[in-house]
């Protein structure tokens, strides 16, 4: 009994448990967008149903809105909630009804308006946003004006009003703003004035307008008239007003004017005669005479005119310069004019010699000649005007005159108005220098080979000359011919010399006997020399194998250039010097040549594999048991460490040598590899979101990578595709089988698009032209709201990451009908709307 009603009782608990589990569920509306009428609220009838566990269950609305099913809903976003409860359990359902304004308000513009033009024929414009009527069916529209308010216009100006509910519909009209100049031209006239009467002693009226200031705030071509007109004419002494009236093309004008006198300003017509000329007395003066009777003159208006002479006649003329007359001829209104003439007093009277020069002698210069010098500057001259003269001389200044002439020298003197007079003297040339005689400066002469000297002929080496005589007379003190012998020995010698006008001269020196000539040597051959364990030897006594010979003296001494026991080592060349008594030497080599007979030892670095064609390496390194190597390339690549190698295998050669000509070689083998080659193209320019094929060129190589990796397709291959968002630098780098590496990059420019284009059709055939509806730049609206609607405001299509793939179908993936959508996207605060063109 027990155990059966533990059973029953374990199935009421859990039975009952069971129960208590299932809480009632609701069927509740989606989200709903509404598109609201004329009285900005839309009617909506919706449904709430238990979906599960309902026995027992009530349904009552829990939100606080106090709008439900059937109920015209506001404008904007209402929240909705239900609950469902059986007394135990509850749970409940949530949705949103968004009601949204596409309906437009309503604006009313007004009709043509007329403004008045400023003072620079511009009008600002005003703000007529307050005069506007507008309605709405939500709210009071916004109103806004285009151009806005102070603008400045300088003609017709079409003004744009917009009306704008919250909901951001917008209605516009537009009405005509005339610019009406109202204000007339400025004008200025000039101060009264003189004008002047013409030829015949009349005035013509000109044309004056050009006097006048004009100035108009609109049109800068004024009608200008004048009255009179032009070429009225006005005898002297009137005085008219010249009115002046200016229009603009608006027809506002203006007037002004002033007076003018009519006067004579043409002075009389005077015509002088030729110039005159006069004569100076002893004293060199004249006296001006009277010319005004030759004087002729006349006036365009009648009357007399007066003449008058400056200077006056009887003023004193002095000298010889021209002198100004002026006339001046005055008519009865004050005007007068003048001419000139030139007065001219001549000089006749010629210049008077109170001394000329006397018969003189003068001497030849070094070339026997004597050239005439200047004599005017040694009479003494007088003359009536002036005392600065010209003097001409006959012979001229510079004539050459011969030795044992004479000649008759004839100077004229003349005045500046060329009246003249001259004297003449007589000249002789006569020699008086005797001939150039030059002694040596006590020379060293050198005994020849018998060690004597003999005395030479000096005349030959003394260039002895005169300048008049060509062969003058010569001696000597010591004939030529006679012998001296000792080293030092010395004699003095006395040279004379006179011409054939009398002139003598002498001159002397002293010879000394030198020895000058060096000893004959003859050296012998190469010496060998053997080495001890250091590489070394000990120098000998060369002399001994060396002979000597000189012309004065018979025991020469013979001296070596490294001393007898002097210990060195490798070849060296010992100079044999042979001196005689006077300090002269000669000398001949001996080489010293060591008995070695050990070859160097050399070492050339590794062979060299690359794949740079510049390549440096360690020098040969060498060495010798004796010392001091030289190391030499003897290939004739003419390529070292540092060097440019050709592609494949360079061998070069190495030798070294030591001093004794002993020798080692080696070589070394440098191979450079052919390099890859790679060329990444030119740089290119592509649109932002657009793709292209950058095309390199390459050659000899096994792998090829393009970086970065950023928007690129096959980045192993030559001519990848790449689409950047924006300019980036592609590399290209490549690799040869010999591991040789090449690299090149191309520039991708990406013209990024700036403003937002958005096409408004779309015809989805399938042709690949229009089949989506296309943003010129998608990235710039990524993550905003893009809305499609039909035309009755009900949304057919909506995203939040447009990538230019609407193709005409609604949110079920129907194709819709043809005809005309309006879409809105909503982006970082704007809004861009228009309409799409759907033909399929």
């Amino acid at each position: 009994m027990n155990i059966r009603f533990l059973f029953i009782l374990s199935l009421l608990l859990t039975s009952s448990y069971s129960i208590k589990a299932q809480t009632p569920t609701l069927v509740c509306s989606s989200d709903t967008t509404l598109y609201n009428s004329t009285t900005c609220k839309v009617t909506f009838t919706y449904s709430i149903t238990c979906s599960a566990n309902c026995v027992g269950s009530s349904i009552y609305q829990s939100d606080i809105s106090g709008y439900s099913s059937g109920d015209l809903f506001p404008l904007g976003t209402t929240f909705q909630e239900y609950t469902i409860t059986n007394g135990t359990d509850s749970s409940t359902c949530t949705f949103n009804v968004n009601v949204v304004d596409t309906i437009s308000p309503n604006i009313n513009c007004l009709g043509t308006q007329n403004v008045s033009a400023n003072s620079n024929c511009q009008a600002i414009l005003g703000d007529y946003s307050s005069v506007i009527s507008s309605t709405d069916n939500c709210d009071i529209p916004t109103i806004t004006q285009y151009p806005i308010p102070g603008t400045t216009m300088t003609s017709s100006e079409l003004v744009t009003m917009y009306a704008t509910d919250v909901s951001g519909n917008t209605d516009s009209c537009s009405f005509l703003i005339l610019v009406d100049d109202n204000l007339p031209p400025t004008i200025s006239c000039p101060t009264d004035s003189n004008v002047y009467i013409n030829s015949n002693c009349m005035y013509s009226l000109d044309d004056l307008t050009g006097y006048i200031s004009i100035f108009d705030n609109c049109d800068p071509n004024l009608t200008v008239t004048q009255s009179p007109t032009t070429g009225t004419m006005f005898n002297i002494g009137d005085d008219p007003f010249i009115s002046f009236n200016v229009t603009d093309i608006s027809g506002n004008s203006s007037v002004c004017s002033y007076r003018i006198s009519v006067v004579d300003s043409t002075p009389p017509v005077i015509n002088c005669p030729a110039n005159q000329v006069g004569y100076l007395n002893s004293t060199c003066e004249d006296v001006l005479p009277d010319f005004t009777s030759l004087i002729t003159s006349f006036d365009n208006c009648s009357g007399s005119v007066f003449v008058l002479q400056s200077p006056i006649a009887g003023s004193p003329i002095l000298g010889t310069n021209d002198n100004t007359i002026t006339f001046t001829s005055t008519d009865a209104y004050s005007n007068s004019n003048t001419c000139t003439i030139t007065y001219n007093a001549l000089d006749t009277i010629s210049p008077i010699i109170l001394s000329c020069i006397n018969d003189t002698v003068r001497f030849s210069d070094s070339n026997c000649t004597y050239f005439l010098e200047d004599f005017s500057s040694l009479i003494q001259v007088e003359d009536n005007c002036e005392n600065n003269y010209i003097f001409t001389q006959t012979p001229t200044v510079g004539t050459p005159l011969a030795i044992g002439t004479s000649t008759q020298i004839t100077l004229l003197v003349a005045d500046s108005s060329n009246n003249s007079t001259s004297c003449s003297f007589l000249i002789d040339v006569q020699d008086n220098k005797p001939p150039l005689l030059i002694c040596p400066s006590n020379p060293d002469v050198i005994l020849d080979t018998n060690c004597i000297y003999i005395i030479a002929d000096f005349e030959n080496s003394i260039n002895l000359v005169d300048n008049c005589d060509p062969n003058p007379t010569y001696s000597q003190s010591v004939n030529s011919g006679d012998t001296l012998t000792g080293i030092g020995t010395q004699q003095n010698i006395i040279l004379t010399s006179s011409d054939m006008y009398g002139n003598a001269t002498s001159c002397s020196f002293t010879i000394t006997l030198t020895d000058t000539t060096s000893p004959s040597i003859t050296c012998p051959d190469t010496q060998y020399i053997n080495l001890d364990l250091n590489c070394l030897y000990i120098v000998p006594d060369i002399t001994l194998l060396a002979t000597s010979s000189d012309y004065c003296d018979i025991n020469t001494q013979l001296s070596q250039s490294i001393p007898l026991g002097t210990t060195t080592g490798g070849i060296n060349t010992i100079n044999i010097v042979a001196t005689d008594n006077s300090g002269n030497s000669s000398t001949c080599p001996v080489v010293l040549m060591p008995n070695d007979t050990i070859n160097p030892t050399i070492i050339c670095p590794n062979n060299i594999e690359s794949c740079d064609p510049i390549v440096s390496f360690i020098s040969p390194t060498a060495s010798d048991d004796c010392g001091t190597i030289n190391l030499f390339q003897t290939d004739t690549s003419n390529l070292n460490s540092g060097s440019v190698f050709p592609i494949g295998i360079t061998t070069l050669s190495f030798l070294a040598e030591d001093l004794i000509g002993n020798q080692a070689s080696c070589n070394i083998e440098i191979e450079i590899f052919e390099p890859p080659f790679i060329d990444a193209g030119n740089d290119v320019f592509i649109d932002e979101g657009s793709s292209i094929t950058i095309d390199a060129t390459a050659t000899n190589y096994s792998t090829l990578q393009w970086t970065p990796l950023y928007n690129i397709q096959n980045a192993n291959n030559e001519d990848p595709t790449v689409s950047p968002l924006n300019s980036i630098t592609y590399f290209v780098a490549i690799e040869s089988a010999d591991g040789c590496l090449a690299t090149d990059s191309v520039v991708v420019f990406v013209t990024q698009i700036t403003d937002i284009i958005i096409n408004n059709i779309i015809t989805p055939n399938g042709d690949g032209k229009n089949d989506t509806w296309d943003i010129n730049k998608p990235s710039f609206i990524s993550g905003c709201p893009v809305y499609i609607f039909n035309r009755w405001g009900k949304i057919v299509w909506e995203t939040t990451n447009y990538n230019n793939n609407w193709n005409g179908e609604n949110l079920e993936g129907q194709l819709l009908p043809d005809g005309t959508y309006y879409y809105t996207i909503i982006c970082q605060g704007d809004q861009y709307k228009g309409s799409i063109l759907l033909i399929k």
